[in-house]
């Protein structure tokens, strides 16, 4: 294990020996893994309960499918993210099945933010010379937890605390090793620890990258972390190796399942992604990608650390948000590398400072969402606090040419500490992603009784798949318009064909499930629903609705009758 270097001073008088280090008690690991999970807790209850888009729309929906088999009777309820792996959301799926209040939801989801702010802690008492006090362990964690990526999504569905508590648990193994004692010819046995957990660690980063395919921006830096780590280069490789072999094996265990379900059933493990590689016939052979965000000049992606130090909307994020941290760590990663150059330190913080780098080119690059750094955040929020203790208790060291005791000058550290802290925390501006009061869990619904042998369209670019598992089982959904099927422009693909089959055919009640609150929606390229829709044959009539009783204010959803009419030719080009 890397053990921390501490220089401590000759005990010349009583007056003196007590230094800065030595004045407060360690915090003992106990009482890190409590303070995060309180601190965890609170976040997610403060603000109320998740009641986010992507939540309404597949985080519910998709391990409902998974677990009920819905994958012959349903077609893209959630659109798109109708194909996204259910796995990372099984938990919620379970908490609302189970009848929890949404309060006890909430602090099980927000285990994982927990988790991932303990290893942040226990990362930063291998790295910080003075970790042992408990201001410096402290503002790391609240740094860490409380970042405009991050904050926000503590208890909720999204989940890339998930993904960051399995990297933070990776980078912890792997800086436990101290790799040039296990670089000799005749240890062997060691070279077998030091093997065994470089594989536990892509392990880790495998399953998160299963669990959440974006997670693959932090599977490139923990690669180029075990590659920077200070040993000979053969083994590095060895370990990089030997990393990506424990990462294949974690991807296959969190994502295989789900790949080989979508293989068989449309020739595409990731589908519809990347489905100009595999050519599936059931969407179109190009590359589905959101690329809004992507930096489109060497102007953004030099300087997105800073200009979101300003409250931004539409750069990054579609959601008006401000944080500093990126914008302050980074400058503070490249200083701490160049400032413990000289010491055991230095070299683990160049190899997290090039794995940060990485990991902000991979995601600016190809993905550029705002949402999916929150690593990047944690590791800010650990570094600045890390060079702050560095600088201040180097100071300390020297008091003798100081004017001031090193009870004051700890006392003045730390009061620095929690003023710097409070600014970045206080600063920040959060987006909302969706809250509702706490109570019953925002996917409840109360839908009115259906006929036997009744079928339910949606033909809506709005959330509303959350409805679709409180109907009967034996209740069909499919969807014949969204962000993903539309059978008038492109390629008319067999997905489309087959729902357009499935509501033509139907022969029993045909309802559809619309959100009053647009009834007159446009479609992109400002095409109206209603119009795409007799292009099938098909009108909702929305005098004849019956209502559903939801937690969701801005959404009104409705289940109205759907008529058979005369097929009307579009009037747009097809």
């Amino acid at each position: 294990m890397i053990k921390p270097v501490i220089k401590t001073r000759k005990k010349v008088s009583s007056k003196n020996q007590t230094t800065s280090l030595h004045r407060y008690p360690a915090m003992s690991n106990m009482w890190l893994a409590f303070f995060c999970l309180v601190l965890a807790v609170f976040l997610s209850l403060w603000r109320g309960q998740d009641a986010n888009w992507d939540l309404l729309n597949y985080h519910y929906y998709n391990p409902y499918a998974w677990v009920n088999n819905r994958a012959t009777l349903d077609i893209a309820p959630a659109q798109l993210q109708s194909f996204h792996s259910p796995f990372a959301d099984l938990p919620y799926y379970y908490i609302v099945r189970a009848g929890l209040p949404s309060w006890a939801g909430c602090s099980i989801l927000a285990l994982p933010a927990a988790t991932a702010l303990f290893f942040l802690g226990l990362i930063f008492k291998q790295l910080a010379p003075n970790a042992k006090q408990p201001v410096y362990l402290i503002a790391a964690v609240v740094l860490g937890a409380t970042g405009a990526a991050g904050g926000p999504l503590i208890g909720t569905t999204m989940s890339e605390w998930h993904l960051v508590a399995l990297f933070f648990a990776a980078i912890w193994l792997i800086l436990r090793l101290n790799l040039p004692e296990f670089d000799g010819a005749g240890c062997k046995k060691e070279r077998r620890i030091v093997f065994a957990a470089i594989i536990l660690a892509g392990l880790l980063g495998g399953l998160a990258v299963g669990l959440k395919l974006t997670a693959s921006t932090y599977s490139v830096g923990l690669a180029v972390l075990v590659f920077m780590l200070p040993t000979r280069f053969w083994l590095r490789v060895q370990c990089v190796a030997l990393l990506g072999f424990g990462g294949l094996v974690g991807a296959l265990i969190a994502y295989g399942p789900w790949g080989y379900e979508l293989w068989h059933r449309f020739g595409n493990p990731f589908f519809p992604y990347f489905n100009d590689i595999f050519q599936s016939p059931w969407a179109e052979a190009i590359r589905y990608a959101d690329t809004r965000y992507v930096a489109d000049s060497a102007a953004k992606l030099l300087t997105t650390p800073w200009i979101i130090m300003r409250e931004t909307v539409g750069y990054v994020s579609e959601a008006p948000f401000r944080d500093w941290r990126i914008g302050l760590g980074l400058p503070a990663f490249i200083w701490l590398a160049w400032r413990t150059r000289a010491n055991a330190y230095g070299k683990i913080w160049l190899a997290l400072l090039l794995t940060f780098l990485t990991i902000y080119i991979c995601w600016i690059s190809f993905f550029g969402y705002y949402r999916y750094v929150s690593m990047l955040e944690a590791l800010s929020a650990l570094v600045m606090v890390g060079l702050g203790a560095n600088l201040f208790e180097s100071r300390a060291s020297n008091s003798v040419t100081s004017f001031m005791s090193p009870r004051r000058q700890s006392t003045l550290a730390h009061f620095v500490m929690i003023f710097f802290t409070a600014l970045i925390v206080g600063t920040a501006k959060w987006p909302s992603w969706g809250k509702v009061p706490h109570g019953e869990m925002a996917v409840s619904a109360v839908v009115p009784t259906l006929p036997k042998g009744s079928m339910v369209m949606m033909s809506s670019l709005a959330p509303l798949a959350f409805i679709a598992p409180n109907f009967p089982p034996e209740i069909p959904v499919v969807s014949v318009i969204n962000n993903f099927l539309n059978p008038f422009w492109g390629a008319e693909t067999m997905l489309h064909r087959t729902a357009a089959k499935r509501l033509r055919e139907h022969q029993g009640p045909l309802f559809g499930l619309v959100n009053r609150n647009q009834t007159h929606e446009i479609y992109y390229m400002n095409v109206p629903i209603e119009e795409m829709l007799a292009a099938l044959g098909l009108k909702i009539d929305f005098d004849d609705c019956k209502p559903i009783a939801t937690k969701m204010p801005e959404i009104a959803p409705s289940l109205c009758s759907v008529r058979r009419i005369t097929v009307v030719p579009p009037k747009w080009p097809r």
